[in-house]
């Protein structure tokens, strides 16, 4: 057709089919639009195993998925993955809960190769708290080592026997403005051990002008 249009039109139960043996191409050079008034829209939903592609990635090419309250499902069957790769920023943000679970395997953050810094949580005025909850909490670091520090109080509690052990360099607990309280609460005759275990160790304690006090309700070896 010229200037003019090609109009197909089928009324009542009457379809319109077009089969091709061979490629079947829709090409515009403008808007191509496929739309329907009343059923669902299919694409590559009969039972053939073949790629589908849609979109691409020449210059500034978009692919905008958009949806109402009905939402966007995304499935994959079988051994069949769902990979999202970008050379640029992947973003996920959600007005509602967003959650990251798995039924059969790990769930990993940051587990390639790559040195950069992981972040979880943002700024401390507007973040509420982060949670981390597990049977068994594992941190590992490099050389880096590892830096807690808080705007307020740090509280390490635990219901079983506990240790803090450096294998090599000196351990320091220092209350810079405050005091530092030791307290064992068990009934035995060693609720509160300082011991030196080198056999050339020693133990240094130093004071200043209020002394030394050690008070005793039993004897005083």
């Amino acid at each position: 057709s010229g200037t003019g249009h090609i109009a197909l039109a089928s009324t009542g139960a009457g379809d319109i089919t077009i089969n091709s043996d061979d490629t079947l191409l829709l090409d515009s050079d403008g808007v191509l639009e496929l739309n329907t008034s009343g059923g669902a829209i299919n694409i590559g939903t009969d039972g053939v195993a073949v790629n589908t592609t849609i979109g691409n990635v020449t210059g500034t090419t978009a692919l905008a998925l958009n949806a109402g309250t009905g939402g966007i499902a995304l499935a994959s069957t079988g051994a069949g993955d769902i990979t999202l790769t970008s050379t640029d920023t992947v973003l996920v943000d959600s007005a509602g809960v967003l959650d990251l679970n798995s039924s059969a395997g790990a769930i990993n953050v940051g587990n390639d190769t790559v040195a950069q810094k992981i972040t979880v949580g943002g700024d401390t005025s507007t973040r509420t708290e982060v949670e981390l909850n597990a049977i068994l909490v594992d941190i590992n670091s490099g050389t880096g080592g590892v830096t807690i520090d808080g705007g307020g109080t740090i509280s390490l509690d635990a219901v079983a026997a506990s240790n803090f052990t450096t294998t090599a360099g000196d351990i320091t607990i220092d209350a810079e403005t405050a005091s530092v309280n030791v307290d064992g609460g068990q009934s035995a005759v060693d609720a509160v051990r300082i011991v030196a275990s080198h056999t050339d160790g020693g133990i240094d304690v130093d004071a200043g002008t209020n002394g030394i006090n050690v008070d005793s309700t039993g004897a005083i070896t």
